[in-house]
Parts: structure tokens; C-alpha cells; sequence
């Protein structure tokens, strides 16, 4: 088997490891350095500790004006001046690192329109952070010229960076072989047991697991009670039980362990059945995609990195034993993602193994019953994988379109018949255009003509989308929709959308990047909720909803109801506050940052980019689909969204990397074989050597 390499074709054209440096490249770093770390400390808009009697003072004098204008962002304070410098320091080793290494025309390319894209989200990401409008912060001639410094400083640190990863990735000496000793099913078996050992005593301590707050929505459901979601009532409990919002296979499954509990006259113990098998699919499934990764030379040595960071950090193991949607779709992505390597690194012959082929089928049907958005991913990606491998693009085909159609006819249609399952409404994918209306009816009503307004209230509650718009969430106007609107009504509407978008554009533009600047924004968000520490299964709170007490009687939560128990709940305080500390640690942070895991990704694809390896940069394609998702739902820098990502993120980063850190050859582990003299260890090189010869050895 060949593993993974992207030394060679960097060897062919020469990249060296260290040319010598001249004067102005020392000039060059120098200046780019203090330009770039000045940049950094500036700010879209109004600066920290901009005197405003002063400014007025400085009006009739431009460039008085606008020097002091930088100044206080810059220099507002001898800790902000003292990390421009540091940061100035660190700037010229890193320029000058990027200075003495050579490389091409496509690569200088790749990595500029990447650094603009990055400067850019950041630039956005800090005005809609701190206010919903943008004009403060592109009016003037000041503003401009900042801006402009600030894009290119932000820009500069990308683009330097970037290369300066790529260099140092190329020109690292292989050390040691990385290879493992043991059978590929004893290392699937070992990574589980590590991952359990970790994630067991969290289970233990939040036993019998967390519940989300959407997730009692679908218990009850399950037991056949109307319930209440989004201002509309979404079931009846007789013609209309389930809904399909949140995945009803979930629902089902979920309400079955209820059940056992209940049968086994211990409500927890049911629930915690659930958790426990939740969390062995997750150690199952990251056991073998990085088994999967060893088993196509990458070193053993990033994938026990990746995962040490399963095992350690808080949002894997929060959200493994969380009972939620949003877990329940992350399980089946990981497997969906598991299972395209594999089709993509054997260029779909793997799918004429017929054991491979059924589980595709299974899993890919279940990937798409885990959340209404991964039809469109799975159609997408298969889309992307049929297009790539040609050779096999019936095989490929197959795979993709048989699970569409059980879902689609059997699933879809006569099951969800069968169960008095309502589908999704029509809502849900406007999101976008609805916070666009809103917007612009909050800042434009009086300039709106009289036809304009009927055709809204059509659809939504024209007259309260002025006070009901939030700008990081849609669900306040969203659930205002008329449920009853017909075509002809979402005619007129969309035509009156389309009218204001062309007068009113940037209303629509700054709609879109208040509602998702968490998403592209790279940097750690002044607010975020990302983890779910708390339980949401107290009966108290949720007997508290109003539709709650209209529609479920006390008896159900006497009888039916599950708890943690108060006598751990120090323990449970504890827990919690270990794992915020950790969580707070560099880079184990940004695990849990939309925007920053959303850029990590596309670094990664970068790298493949600059390797040229396309096929491997199409298995992030689905990644890249969930963050299109993000862009389109309807909260803003909602951590759970992005889950997929993030649980994908440490697999994807030792997958990239390892393509810069290849295995020996053959012929040089033959060598080191012989230099040794050693029978015994020379037998076990070779079986070695054999294993990677033949991908079927070791199972």
C-alpha cells in the first residue's frame, strides 16, 4: 500500500531548507513586522480610548486627525505597546523563516487569495461583534486607511503564516518509523479502551447523562402528548404524534430506552443504557478512522496526538454523553466521513466488498435520517465523489442513490405516514430571507408602500418584526411564519423580497453578517455557550412552559421522569469545573469556537491544495457543506452547529500532516533491518513491511 507523501514533489523542484539571507530581506522582515503588528492592535471603528474632545479639536487637520486617530488604538497603553513590540519580535523570526525558503508562483497564489478571505471574516467578524451596523466603520477617509492596514495586517499573519507551515512541514527529517507492531483489529480494540478509560468517569459523574433542552420535545412526543415549539403547536398526540424537526429516529430510539427503564422499574437506568451505547459508538468510530489513517501510512505517533485530544478535551466528551439531535447527527457524520475516505483512498474499490458496500448503505441511510440537512450533503458529496471517481462511478452512484430512495419513498413517505410523522415546515429553510425582511422593515417601514406590507403580513407578522428581530437569531420572527400561507402567498412575498433587496442591498448584506459572523470569525468570540454543562431534566423546570401544564399532567414526570441525582451533585460541580479549566487552555479553546475550527479546516485543505493531492481535499468537501449549513440556520455562532467539524478536526489534522511526515520506504526499513543483525527484530520489520504491502493483512 503507498502511503501518504507530499515530500517529493516539493524535493523535485528544489524547495531548500535554509538559503542565505541579505540585507533587505532583513529590511523587508523588519518593516512588514512593525507595519503588522501595528495593524493588529487596530480595530473596525471608534478606537479604545479615542478622546472625542481632542479628536474634535483636530478636525481642520487630516492628517493630525488621523495619526492620532491610529494612535489610539496602537498606543492607548504601555501593555499595548509592549505587546506590539513583543508581537513585532516574533513577526521578523517568522517573516524571516518564509524569506529563506523558495516557492512557486501557484503556491504564492493559493495562499494570498486564502489570506484575503481570512482578512476579510476577520474584519467583519469585529465590526458585527460590537454592533449591527457598519457604517461607522467604513465612512471617512480615516476609517479607510485603517481599515486598509488592518486587512493587511491581519492578511500579513495569514499569508506568512501559512507558508512558513508549509516550509516547516516539508523540511522536517523523518525520525523514527511510526509503525505499529500490533494487528490493525488489537489497535481498534486498544484506542477504544483508552477512550472509554477517559469518557467513563464523566458518564459516571453526570449519570445518567445530560438532556438538551429540544430533546423533552421529543420524549414527549414519544408518549403521544401535543407539544408546542417555535410559537406553534407542531403536534396533536392523535393525528399529528411526532414531528420531524428534530430526528425522529432519535425520537424512537431515545423513547425505547425510556421504556426499558421504566419495564426495569429504574427510569435512570434506561437513559443511562442510552448514553453508555452513545458513547461506545463514538470511542468505536474514532478508534477506527484512526486505525484507518495508520493503516494508510500515516505515523503512529499524530494519531495518538489526535487521540489524546479525544480523551482530554471537554466538547468531545460533553457532547458524547449529551442526549441531543445535535449528537446524534455528529455520530453518523463521523462515520459518514470515515466511510468516504475510505472510498476516496482505495478510489472506490473498497465498494466491491460486499460486507463495505451494505455498511455504506446503512450508514449513509442513517446519516441521513440523523438531521433534515444531510440529504443535501449526501447528495452534494456524492455528486463531488461520482465527478472524481469515474472509473468507478457506478459502484459510487449506487452507494449514493440507493439509501436516497429508501429515504426518500420508504422512510420519508410511508413510514412517516405509517407513524403520524409531520415534516419539517417550510420555515425552517427561509431563515436567511426572513432576517432580511425583518431588518429591513425595522430600519425602512415608513419608506415601504401599502402592497408591500399586505405581502409580508401574508407570511409573517408584519407588525411585530420590528421588535421581535434579533440579528444572532431568527426563531423570534421565523416563528411568526403562517403555516397556512399558500404558493401564491410565498409568490408575492419572495417578489417584495426581491424589490427591497435591489433598494435596500447593503440592509440585506449586513442581515447576512450579523447573523453569521460567528461562523467565518477566527478569533474567540466575546460570547459563546458552546458546552452543555448543565441538566436539562429537572421536571421543575421544564413544568414551568405554559404549554407544558396545558398539555402534560403531573403523573407522567412522577412516573415517567428521570433525574441526576442530588447526592452527586458536588461531584457534578466539580466536574464542571475542571473541565471549564481545561477548556480554557490554549489551542484545546479553540476546539470550541465555530469560527476557529471552520479555519483550522481550511488550512488543512490548503495544505492539500498547495500538495496538489485533490482527491484528498474533496474528502473535506462534506466539512465544507456543514459550514454552508451554518451560514443558512437560523442562530449565530451556535457551537453545536458546527459539532461535526469540530469532532472531525483532530482525524483531519493528522490525516494532512502526515502526508508531510511519510513513512520510511520498504527499502529503508530493510536497511535498518540489516544494520541491526537482529533475527528476530528484522522477522517483525518484515511482517511490518508485509502489512503495508497488503491492506488486507493484520484484519
Amino acid at each position: 500500500m503507498k502511503s501518504t507523501s507530499y515530500v517529493s514533489a516539493d524535493q523535485d523542484r528544489g524547495l531548500p531548507s535554509g538559503k542565505p539571507l541579505r540585507i533587505c530581506h532583513y529590511l523587508f522582515a523588519f518593516l512588514s513586522a512593525v507595519l503588522i503588528a501595528g495593524g493588529l492592535q487596530l480595530s473596525p471603528g471608534i478606537p479604545n480610548g479615542f478622546d472625542s474632545n481632542t479628536a474634535s479639536e483636530l478636525q481642520g487637520h487630516p492628517l493630525a486627525y488621523l495619526l492620532y486617530y491610529l494612535k489610539s488604538d496602537i498606543l492607548r497603553s504601555v501593555r499595548f505597546s509592549l505587546q506590539c513590540e513583543l508581537t513585532a519580535l516574533l513577526l521578523i523570526v517568522l517573516i524571516l523563516y518564509v524569506l529563506a525558503h523558495s516557492y512557486s508562483a501557484r503556491e504564492l497564489l493559493w495562499t494570498l487569495l486564502f489570506s484575503i478571505a481570512f482578512a476579510i471574516c476577520v474584519f467583519f467578524g469585529q465590526i458585527f461583534m460590537k454592533t449591527p451596523n457598519w457604517d461607522g466603520c467604513i465612512r471617512g477617509l480615516h476609517n479607510l486607511i485603517k481599515n486598509a492596514w488592518f486587512l493587511a495586517a491581519y492578511g500579513g499573519v495569514c499569508f506568512f503564516g501559512m507558508l512558513a507551515l508549509r516550509a516547516w512541514l516539508l523540511s522536517r527529517p523523518v525520525l523514527d518509523t511510526g509503525i505499529s507492531r500490533m494487528s490493525n483489529k488489537r489497535r481498534v480494540l486498544v484506542y477504544f479502551l483508552i477512550i472509554m478509560l477517559f469518557w467513563l468517569p464523566v458518564f459516571l459523574i453526570f449519570w445518567p447523562g445530560n438532556l438538551k433542552g429540544d430533546t423533552v420535545v421529543q420524549i414527549l412526543q414519544y408518549f403521544h402528548f401535543p407539544t408546542h415549539f417555535q410559537g406553534q403547536w407542531i403536534t396533536d398526540g392523535k393525528d399529528v404524534i411526532f414531528t420531524n424537526d428534530h430526528p425522529f429516529i432519535q425520537t424512537l430510539i431515545f423513547g425505547l430506552f425510556m421504556d426499558l427503564g421504566h419495564g426495569l422499574g429504574w427510569n435512570e437506568l434506561g437513559v443511562s443504557f442510552y448514553v453508555f451505547l452513545q458513547i461506545a459508538a463514538y470511542g468505536a468510530v474514532i478508534s477506527l478512522f484512526l486505525v484507518s489513517l495508520e493503516h494508510f501510512g500515516i505515523r503512529t505517533r499524530l494519531t495518538r496526538i489526535a487521540l489524546a485530544v479525544y480523551c482530554l478535551a471537554p466538547p468531545y466528551v460533553v457532547h458524547a454523553i449529551l442526549i441531543s439531535g445535535d449528537s446524534f447527527l455528529t455520530l453518523f457524520f463521523m462515520a459518514f466521513m470515515l466511510e468516504v475516505f475510505w472510498i476516496y483512498k482505495t478510489e472506490g474499490k473498497i465498494l466491491y466488498h460486499k460486507g463495505f458496500f451494505g455498511t455504506v448503505l446503512i450508514t449513509f441511510f442513517l446519516f441521513c435520517t440523523s438531521k433534515n440537512q444531510c440529504v443535501y450533503i449526501l447528495v452534494l458529496a456524492g455528486i463531488l465523489m461520482v465527478i472524481v471517481l469515474r472509473k468507478e462511478w457506478k459502484r459510487v452512484l449506487a452507494a449514493v442513490l440507493l439509501p436516497l430512495l429508501v429515504f426518500e419513498i420508504l422512510y420519508l413517505g410511508a413510514f412517516f405516514r405509517l407513524m403520524h410523522v409531520n415534516q419539517v415546515g417550510t420555515q425552517e429553510a427561509l431563515s436567511v430571507f426572513f432576517q432580511q425582511t425583518a431588518r429591513t422593515v425595522k430600519n425602512h417601514d415608513k419608506e415601504l408602500t401599502k402592497e408591500q406590507k399586505e405581502a409580508i403580513d401574508e407570511v409573517l407578522d408584519y407588525e411585530t418584526m420590528d421588535t421581535l428581530y434579533d440579528p444572532d437569531l431568527a426563531d423570534p420572527v421565523k416563528m411568526r411564519f403562517n403555516r397556512k400561507a399558500g404558493s401564491a402567498a410565498m409568490r408575492r412575498y419572495f417578489k417584495v423580497w426581491f424589490q427591497m433587496g435591489c433598494i435596500y442591498p447593503g440592509e440585506y448584506i449586513q442581515s447576512f453578517l450579523d447573523s453569521t459572523w460567528g461562523y467565518y470569525y477566527p478569533i474567540k468570540p466575546d460570547q459563546i455557550g458552546q458546552l452543555y454543562w448543565n441538566n436539562y431534566s429537572y421536571d421543575e423546570d421544564i413544568k414551568d412552559g405554559s404549554w407544558v401544564k396545558e398539555t402534560v399532567p403531573d403523573s407522567f414526570f412522577k412516573e415517567r421522569w428521570f433525574d441526576q441525582s442530588p447526592r452527586t451533585e458536588g461531584l457534578r460541580k466539580t466536574g464542571r469545573r475542571l473541565m471549564i479549566l481545561v477548556d480554557e487552555l490554549p489551542l484545546i479553546a479553540w476546539l470550541a469556537y465555530p469560527g476557529t475550527v471552520m479555519w483550522i479546516l481550511l488550512a488543512m485543505g490548503l495544505l492539500l491544495i498547495l500538495a496538489r493531492d485533490w482527491k484528498s481535499a474533496a474528502i473535506f468537501f462534506p466539512a465544507l457543506l456543514v459550514f454552508g449549513i451554518c451560514l443558512l440556520s437560523p442562530k449565530n455562532n451556535n457551537f453545536r452547529y458546527m459539532l461535526p467539524n469540530s469532532f472531525l478536526l483532530p482525524v483531519a489534522a493528522a490525516w494532512v500532516i502526515g502526508g508531510y511526515f511519510p513513512l520510511p520506504s520498504i527499502n529503508e526499513l530493510s536497511d535498518e533491518s540489516e544494520a541491526d543483525q537482529n533475527q528476530d527484530d528484522h522477522q517483525k520489520e518484515a511482517d511490518v513491511i508485509t502489512q503495508i504491502k497488503d491492506p488486507h493483512s493484520g484484519e
